[in-house]
C-alpha cells in the first residue's frame, strides 16, 4: 500500500510527493522518482541528467566537497560500476585499482593487461597513457621473460618509441 504527502511551494507549479512504497521511503516528482531509501539501509538516487548524478556543493566558502566513508568493521570503501569492484579504500589510506587488498598508498594490479611493444607482441604488467603517449613497463612474452620498460606514441597502429630520461633528485 502507498501512502504520502505532497510538498509545494509558490515558486512551481509541481509539487514534490514523500511516498511509503511497501518497506521503502521515496521522493517522487510528478511522476518520476529520484530518491528511495531502501529498508535494507541504503539509498538509491536516481537522474535523467547523464552529466550530474551526484553533485555535492559545500556551503562554506572555503569548504571542501567531501564524501565520508564510515565504514566500521573492515575500514574499507569500494567504487563499483555495475556491481563490479574497480576500486577500494582502505582505512589505512591505501587505494586499490584492480585490487581489493592494496598493499601500498596507491596500489595498480592488472596482471592480464597486454599491449603491441615496440618490438613486437608483450604482455605489459602495466600502461600509462597521458594524451597519445605511453609508459609501459612489464615482464615480456618471449624467454628468457626480460623485464621492460618502454615510452610510447598511443596512436593504434603506429608505435613510435620515445626516449625515457632518469632524472635524479635535483636534476642534471
Amino acid at each position: 500500500a502507498q501512502g504520502g504527502i505532497a510538498l509545494k511551494d509558490n515558486s512551481t507549479t509541481q509539487p514534490v510527493y514523500l511516498l511509503a512504497d511497501g518497506n521503502d521511503f521515496k521522493v517522487q516528482t510528478n511522476t518520476a522518482e529520484v530518491m528511495r531509501i531502501h529498508s535494507e539501509g541504503y539509498t538509491e538516487l536516481k537522474s535523467s541528467d547523464a552529466y550530474n548524478q551526484l553533485v555535492l556543493t559545500p556551503s562554506g566558502t572555503n569548504a571542501p566537497a567531501s564524501i565520508n566513508f564510515n565504514t566500521p568493521g573492515t575500514g574499507r570503501a569500494k567504487i563499483k560500476v555495475q556491481d563490479a569492484e574497480f576500486i577500494s579504500i582502505l582505512s589505512t589510506g591505501n587505494v586499490g585499482i584492480g585490487t581489493n587488498s592494496p598493499t601500498a598508498k596507491l596500489s595498480v594490479d592488472q596482471p592480464s593487461t597486454t599491449a603491441i611493444s615496440t618490438t613486437g607482441s608483450a604482455a605489459a604488467g602495466q600502461i600509462f597513457t597521458n594524451e597519445d603517449f605511453e609508459f609501459a613497463f612489464g615482464l615480456s612474452n618471449a624467454s628468457p621473460y626480460p623485464l621492460y620498460i618502454q615510452g610510447r606514441t598511443s596512436n593504434p597502429g603506429i608505435s613510435t618509441h620515445r626516449n625515457i630520461t632518469l632524472n635524479p633528485i635535483g636534476g642534471n
